[in-house]
């Protein structure tokens, strides 16, 4: 069937069309900034994944979309849009390139509004928000939590060390266990679990049906979770090396250790919705059931 659109209605199409290829031509070098970071940064790899899940999040909400109708707020929208890039020459006058980055996310945002309005946007929230996951954390903000993380992961993996009966003696961020020493790196400080956990605990959310204070503990509680899978990562490693002779087998189960947490949160974040669900479902009420006895027919003989 064949869409017929009065002529203002083509216009802003026609504008909205060329506004979306003005962009994608400007931030083309930021888009290549940030996949270059995703394929080369661990901390910032699951990065590479919110696009697609994104997409995915949208496609499985198609009906409800499809329900509302579309309101352009054009003057609003612009503005915003207007307002996103002068944030974004402010970023690049004092050269935060954080704030560049931060731009193209507003920059969705503001599209979003011009061309489908605030009844999408509302709807689209969510999804929306969980686009900033995809960004790199500010570099002052990831050099002010590094060493405090590293201290953290280096602690706890001490602790659950000595909890389990071992002979642990801490220098530094180096773990002497028996004649093994473990060194903890800053890439092994617990940020590259934090950010994944994030994008999972966010998926979650976006994909449950529960109540907002219920996605709000999920978010809040991917954080522990994350420090609790590497503290447990660090401790089997440590005790791992105890055992394993060779760089390449000690370095091999150094990095897939890291994979093997993800299903362990995935996990915990499941059973962190089932015991919210025994929590708050209310039991079902049983009404008893009346169970009534008929008296026997005597039937005359024949």
């Amino acid at each position: 069937e064949r869409l017929d659109l009065s002529p203002v209605q083509t216009t802003l199409v026609a504008a909205a069309l060329a506004i979306v290829a003005a962009l994608l031509w400007s931030y083309w070098p930021t888009v290549g900034g940030l996949m270059d970071i995703w394929t080369r940064s661990d901390e910032y790899s699951s990065g590479m994944l919110v696009p697609f899940l994104v997409a995915y999040v949208v496609w499985s909400r198609r009906q409800q979309l499809g329900a509302i109708r579309i309101h352009s707020a054009v003057w609003a929208g612009g503005a915003a849009l207007l307002a996103t890039q002068v944030f974004r020459m402010a970023g690049l006058f004092y050269m935060y390139q954080s704030a560049e980055r931060l731009s193209f996310v507003l920059a969705i945002v503001s599209l979003v509004l011009m061309t489908l309005g605030w009844r999408y946007l509302w709807k689209l929230a969510g999804v929306l928000a969980f686009l900033g996951l995809m960004l790199p954390w500010p570099n002052r903000v990831q050099q002010a939590l590094a060493i405090p993380l590293q201290r953290w992961a280096t602690g706890s993996a001490v602790f659950c060390l000595e909890l389990g009966g071992w002979d642990v003696v801490r220098d530094g961020n180096i773990i002497h266990i028996g004649d093994t020493s473990v060194a903890v790196a800053e890439a092994c400080n617990g940020l590259r679990m934090i950010t994944a956990f994030f994008v999972i605990s966010g998926l979650v959310v976006l994909l449950t049906r529960r109540e907002w204070w219920a996605k709000a503990v999920i978010l809040i509680s991917s954080l522990p979770i994350a420090l609790l899978c590497n503290t447990l990562r660090l401790a089997v490693t440590s005790v791992a090396f105890t055992m394993i002779q060779g760089e390449g087998w000690r370095q091999g189960f150094h990095d897939y250790g890291g994979y093997a947490m993800m299903p362990l949160a995935l996990g915990m974040v499941v059973a962190e919705l089932w015991v919210l669900t025994r929590l708050t479902t209310l039991p079902v009420q049983i009404e008893p059931a009346i169970i009534s006895r008929r008296q026997p027919q005597h039937v005359p003989d024949p």
